[in-house]
Order: C-alpha cells, then sequence, then structure tokens
C-alpha cells in the first residue's frame, strides 16, 4: 500500500510538472488567409501588392505584405512548417535556434502591433519600422535552404 501511495505522488508530481511545461498560447495567430498563404502566393503578386498599398498610402497593409515576404522566405529555407492556425508565437519556438531569430521575433512584434492595433500607421512610423522589416527578408533571400 505504501509503494502504491508513492508511486500515486510521483505520478501527481510528473503530471503538473509536465502541465506546467505546456504553455497556454495567449498570443493572438497569425492572421493569413488563403490568398495570404506565404506558400502558395508569388512574390511577383506580392510585389504588386506592395507597389499598390504605398501608391495610396496604406501602411498597414505594407507591413503585412512585408510579413508575408518574411514567411514566404522562411517557408522556402524549411525554418517554419506554415500552417493556417499556428500563431506567430509558434513561429517564434520553431525558428529560435536559427541565426536571426531575435530579428523576427522584432519582425513579429512590428506585425501583430500594426495589424492588430486600432491606429492608423502614419508615414513617418512605416519609415522606421520598413528598414527592420525588410532587413530581416534580405538576410533571409541571401540564405541557402
Amino acid at each position: 500500500l505504501l509503494l502504491l501511495l508513492i508511486l500515486g505522488v510521483i505520478v501527481f508530481f510528473l503530471y503538473r510538472y509536465i502541465k506546467n511545461k505546456q504553455t497556454v498560447s495567449t498570443v493572438i495567430p497569425a492572421y493569413i488567409d488563403n490568398d495570404w498563404n506565404p506558400e502558395v502566393i508569388t512574390k511577383s503578386e506580392l510585389e504588386l501588392r506592395l507597389e499598390n498599398a504605398m501608391a495610396i498610402g496604406n501602411y498597414r497593409e505594407g507591413v503585412r505584405i512585408y510579413f508575408t515576404f518574411i514567411l514566404k522566405e522562411l517557408v522556402r529555407l524549411n525554418w517554419i512548417n506554415w500552417k493556417k492556425d499556428k500563431t506567430n508565437y509558434n513561429y517564434c519556438n520553431e525558428i529560435r535556434s536559427k541565426d536571426g531569430a531575435n530579428d523576427f521575433v522584432e519582425c513579429v512584434r512590428i506585425f501583430d502591433i500594426v495589424w492588430y492595433g486600432s491606429e492608423k500607421l502614419e508615414k513617418g512610423a512605416f519609415d522606421k519600422m520598413e528598414p527592420v522589416l525588410k532587413g530581416y527578408y534580405h538576410f533571409l533571400t541571401q540564405r541557402n535552404a
């Protein structure tokens, strides 16, 4: 009976340890519908969308397009496995051991603030964010799979 009690306590503590190890994700899921699937969309199509967004001053959309460029490159490099229901937090975990992971976290932070925020993005703020997004994208394009 004593052995069963000890075994029960050990199993209970293992269960609690494993349960606490799994983090509950309260991160907003990455918003990308099928039209924005980075595995499917072509770069020329994205480039046209970016040009159009910049021409009409839709800087919020510009951030979204740059972020899609980045996701597309991460898929190409096999650094992430893109799925519609994954969150940006999931992608950060997938690449945490890769070069430039902190830069990706910064890009995610920018995207989340801009895309899920309620404020309109002005050109001055976009001009400060664009080099970070563009720089990380160029970093990824220089990498070989």
